[in-house]
């Protein structure tokens, strides 16, 4: 009995020295869009607790990982409501460039400890170049 004890104490030993390599997790967010799987490091945020000024420019992916748009703006209520974040959706294969509106049930943005800011759609860029061009967007 003594050796089964010491040949457990061993391996238990051995066991506890051996490195855990951390495995990155994902947190998934259900929007009307679908689910949006948001990368290790980063919390889903509500579009109100940051500023246009540290949201400007925020690059936009779909839900493979693929960026799509960037943040260009963001319309709101007096009392700080987001109604609309702006999205500035590139060219490509000779699309013209246009902003298009989404609403924040469509959009999930998120943050991680250095106060990077990136949001995710569940659209593609070709869904996405199918929304009506922001109106204020279009008057300019």
């Amino acid at each position: 009995m003594r050796i089964s004890t010491l040949a457990t104490l061993a391996a238990l030993a051995t066991f506890a020295a051996t490195p855990f390599t951390a495995v990155a997790q994902h947190t998934t967010v259900i929007t009307e869009a679908g689910k949006i799987s948001v990368p290790a490091g980063y919390t889903p945020i509500k579009p109100g607790d940051a500023t246009f000024a540290e949201l400007a420019g925020a690059e936009i992916f779909n839900i493979d990982g693929v960026k799509v748009a960037e943040i260009s703006g963001v319309q709101g209520t007096h009392d700080g409501t987001v109604t609309e974040v702006i999205a500035d959706i590139g060219s490509f294969l000779g699309q013209p460039r246009r902003n298009v509106a989404l609403g924040p049930d469509r959009i999930i943005i998120v943050s991680n400890a250095d106060g990077a800011f990136r949001a995710y759609v569940g659209a593609t860029h070709d869904a996405l170049m199918t929304l009506p061009e922001h109106a204020a967007a279009s008057s300019n």
